[in-house]
Parts: C-alpha cells; structure tokens; sequence
C-alpha cells in the first residue's frame, strides 16, 4: 500500500490515503504476531495519518478501537522503532492529549513503551498550543510516569526540558508582551517550569550518588 501511494506528500486533502488506512489497519489486526509485517503496517499508517485530516478524521470516528489496536501492539513488540511509530500515530491521531493519557494508561506502565511516548513527546511538543500543554498538566503526567518507572528517566528529563523551555517562553510573552500582561497566567508557567526543573536536578542528584551513573541521564 505505501508502494502505491504516495505517502510522502503531507497533503490534507487526499482522500486516497484515508481508503487506505482500513486495509492497514486489518493487516495490523491480521499480522499482530508478525514483527516485520507490524513495522511495514505500522510505518504506512505514520505516513498515512500524519497530516492527512481525511485518514486522522476515519480513525478518531472508532477511537476505542484504535487506541485498542495501539495499546495491544504496544505491549506485544518491545523493538524501539516499532513503539516510536506507534507513538507518533497516537500523537497523529490524538495529539498531544492523548500521548499524556497514554503515557498515564495502566496497559502501558513497561519501561519500552514510555520511553517511546516520552520521545514522541519531546519531538512534538513545540507544535502543540502552550496553554493546551498547561491545562493537560504536560510536566505533571511526565513527573509522575518518571516517578512510577525510573527506567525512563533520560527520556523523562528530555521532554521535561522541551516542556520547560516551551512554559518558559510563554511565562515571558505573558508577563511582558504589550495586551499579554497576565500575572496569573505567568505565574502558572512558572509554576511548571519551577516543577520541571526540581524533578531533574533530584534525579540527577540521585544519579550521581549510584555507584555506576547513568551517563545519558
């Protein structure tokens, strides 16, 4: 199927690409048990969705099923790439909302796969509203997955650090931009950025005390 369309065109409008995507997903229900035919699905559907309203539209209209599909391929094939791939469909398809309700889902609690949405997080982040990431509790969710499994700790500290420069910023325009003087609302980004900044200096403190320091930490 990737062969035949042009998958690498971000193009809203096509409509191909969206009749493609029930034939990708059987092959991903037909195939769960099948790592190389998973990954060839799964690549596909990352080109069909990303940008593509017609194809993301198709699969938000059965959500329960998609995320069902994602969670169970998510638990059953532990390879990097495959999870990354994945990761980035539920951002496609769900944004950044549901990468955090993904991150916090008790059938995705495994080392692997929050790793893979902490990544997806940290390279999607910038495209998504500031005040979205706010209202989600982004670095809160992010603490306390770092929290629950410290085996993610670098992935953690990387997206942590996109989310702080982001509330950053936005704590500044806030406070100084000329019509955009909210004390409140630069006060909560500063918030965020005071949580985000305690929790890596405490795991990097704890890391330096190991008698053998994670060096990506």
């Amino acid at each position: 199927i990737s062969f035949m369309l042009d998958t690498t065109v971000r193009d809203a409008d096509h409509m191909e690409a969206s009749d493609a995507v029930p034939q990708v997903v059987r092959v991903m229900r037909t195939h769960s048990d099948k790592p190389d035919v998973l990954r060839a699905a799964v690549n596909c559907l990352v080109s069909l969705t990303e940008g593509n309203r017609h194809a993301v539209q198709q699969l938000r209209s059965n959500s329960a099923d998609v995320v069902a599909l994602l969670d169970a391929a998510m638990q059953l094939h532990l390879a990097a790439d495959i999870l990354f791939a994945l990761g980035r469909i539920y951002y496609a398809v769900f944004g950044v909302a549901g990468l955090l309700e993904a991150l916090v889902r008790d059938t995705l609690r495994g080392a692997p796969q929050r790793v893979a949405l902490l990544q997806v997080l940290g390279k999607y982040a910038e495209e998504a509203e500031v005040d979205s990431l706010l209202q989600l509790g982004a670095v809160r969710r992010v603490c306390d997955a770092m929290a629950a499994e410290p085996k993610v700790a670098a992935a953690g500290i990387a997206a942590l650090g996109r989310l702080c420069e982001f509330f950053l910023v936005g704590g500044i325009e806030a406070a100084g931009l000329p019509g955009c003087q909210d004390a409140t609302m630069s006060q909560k980004f500063a918030n965020e950025v005071e949580q985000g900044i305690e929790t890596v200096v405490l795991r990097l403190e704890a890391e330096t005390k190991q008698r053998k320091p994670d060096v990506f930490i």
